[in-house]
């Protein structure tokens, strides 16, 4: 018997008949789910397989596991101390690759933590991969830090600390935070900041911050601790860790995986800046190439990271045929360059898309800026089977109660989510399409990735986690990576059907009525203006 929450618990936002129809898609987990269908995951398995072959332009990586070794993680806290387990307990490596590092007390426990480790450790290695334009991004001078944070004794605990430390400032930037490091610790550390190729020379001296991130970013999302790795969308700040909800998922004593983030990042890092101990950025010459801007750049980095990741599916290949016992997983692992002509990721995800629809599977996307690209719009539209999408409703985006213009950011997200529901309004796709946004009160959503079902069973077995957007700047501009796990095992599917069920109590259904509400209206202005930045945003 399956119980869900009591009705009279639900937020006023969702109905009862709503709530027992969206349970029903995603969360159907509560007793012992019927026979793994086998048969049919494995021909979506074949078929992804073939297509990362003959159709892709770049092979996608393929990793066979075993489910037990994969741990979703349900909140931000658990985000933050899987963090600072994970510094604490390497021995041998750490890398961390990311948007950026906040500047807030729990972000800079974390930077206490690898000077911890440093000391402790003599023969660590840590890289650690940012953004160029978000890493240099100067905040308030002299701003101090107040109160004490959330996990401040947690982090003492790891440190075997009596006493908080006296009060510091805030640093500038991701740089200056990080700069120490370096200083200190430079046969340890290693800090490199990806920067965009289409924003360089006069014009880079032109576009503010941060006007000048939209153009593009490193916007992976990938932390690594020995064996051990967390894939997820969120970044190293302060609200990630406290009231912002993301995806999170935990690879344990997977070497041949971890060692494919650090190379991708090690690969990464041949085209780009690195922090010195003098605090200036250095970019990494090559015989071809001497920074961002060189007209060359391009078919290096796209260059360099096809070459990894062919080199290393050779490399893996005597792993698989090494490996024991049955496995019931298998990991997909796929990246995106778009401005360097990189889209194996986008590839992958077509590809995925069609085999979902051919077998009728029962599909849910989620992105927390929803911007959709012409060809994930018509994929969606055109899918055979369920297909949910959940978004972070205005009040849930976190530029929505910033100061300037950021407030009209999900203004334009809100015209981009009209345009895809007017649309599917008449392909009458409304039956079997339906989209809900996310809300609950305090908090913002920045979840994103993809869950899928073969209707008649009960839980996920096909999800895509990562750091993409699936909108036009994360496939056009950003450089991204994503995992796409395909499972049998049943403790790993009630995960992933617990992570659905999660956002079902603040999620609400979207309708033609919704875009009359305040917070969803869009002045005629900013209609004009969405559909000029479109591919920004």
């Amino acid at each position: 018997m399956i119980l869900l929450a009591s009705e009279r618990c639900l937020p006023h936002s969702v109905s009862p008949r709503t709530y027992r129809h969206l349970s029903h898609s995603v969360s159907r987990c509560g007793g012992l789910p019927p026979p793994f269908k086998c048969d049919e995951l494995q021909t979506l398995r074949e078929s992804l397989h073939a297509s990362s072959r003959e159709h892709l332009s770049v092979p996608a990586v393929s990793f066979p596991l075993h489910g037990e070794k994969i741990t979703l993680l349900n909140s931000p806290p658990q985000f933050f101390e899987a963090l600072v387990d994970g510094i604490h307990g390497a021995e041998r490596r750490i890398v961390l690759a990311s948007l950026y590092f906040g500047r807030g007390p729990d972000a800079v426990h974390l930077v206490e933590l690898l000077q911890h480790a440093c000391l402790t450790k003599p023969n660590i290695k840590i890289h650690i991969l940012m953004d160029h334009l978000r890493g240099t991004r100067a905040g308030k001078a002299g701003h101090w830090r107040k109160g004490k944070s959330k996990y401040r004794k947690y982090v003492m605990k790891k440190l075997k600390l009596e006493k908080d430390p006296p009060e510091s400032l805030y640093p500038e930037s991701t740089a200056s935070l990080l700069l120490p490091l370096i200083q200190e610790f430079p046969q340890n550390v290693k800090v490199t900041f990806y920067h965009t190729p289409k924003l360089s020379g006069l014009v880079e001296r032109i576009v503010p911050q941060p006007t000048n991130e939209v153009v593009g970013v490193q916007h992976m999302k990938a932390y690594v601790f020995d064996d051990d790795a967390i894939v997820s969308g969120a970044n190293l700040e302060d609200n990630y860790f406290l009231n912002r909800v993301d995806r999170y998922a935990v690879f344990r004593d997977l070497p041949q995986l971890s060692d494919y983030f650090c190379g991708l990042v090690d690969t990464v890092a041949t085209f780009s800046y690195n922090l010195c101990k003098d605090g200036a950025l250095r970019f990494n010459k090559s015989e071809h190439v001497h920074s961002h801007g060189d007209r060359s750049f391009g078919a290096f980095a796209a260059g360099a990271m096809e070459s990894y990741t062919r080199q290393y599916i050779e490399k893996i290949q005597n792993y698989k045929s090494a490996e024991t016992g049955p496995t019931d997983t298998i990991a997909y692992v796929t990246m995106q360059l778009g401005q360097v002509g990189l889209r194996q990721d986008e590839e992958f995800t077509m590809q995925m898309f069609r085999e979902l629809s051919r077998q009728r599977w029962h599909t849910i996307l989620t992105s927390p800026y929803f911007n959709v690209t012409e060809s994930y719009t018509r994929a969606i539209l055109k899918h055979k089977g369920r297909f949910d999408v959940v978004v972070a409703a205005p009040r849930a985006n976190g530029f929505f109660f910033s100061k300037g213009l950021l407030p009209k950011i999900p203004v334009m997200y809100s015209q981009m989510l009209k345009e895809f529901f007017d649309r599917s309004f008449a392909q009458r796709a409304e039956g079997r399409l339906r989209v809900f946004d996310w809300y609950r009160n305090g908090w913002t959503y920045h979840g994103k990735g993809l869950w899928a079902r073969k209707e008649g069973t009960d839980c996920p077995s096909v999800v895509n986690i990562g750091s993409s957007n699936y909108g036009r700047r994360s496939v056009q501009r950003d450089l991204e990576v994503q995992v796409t796990l395909l499972t049998e095992n049943e403790q790993l599917q009630k995960q992933f059907g617990r992570e659905c069920r999660n956002l079902t109590p603040y999620l609400t259904p979207v309708s033609r009525e919704t875009f009359t509400q305040p917070d969803y209206l869009v002045p005629r202005i900013w209609r004009y203006v969405a559909a000029i930045l479109k591919s920004y945003l």
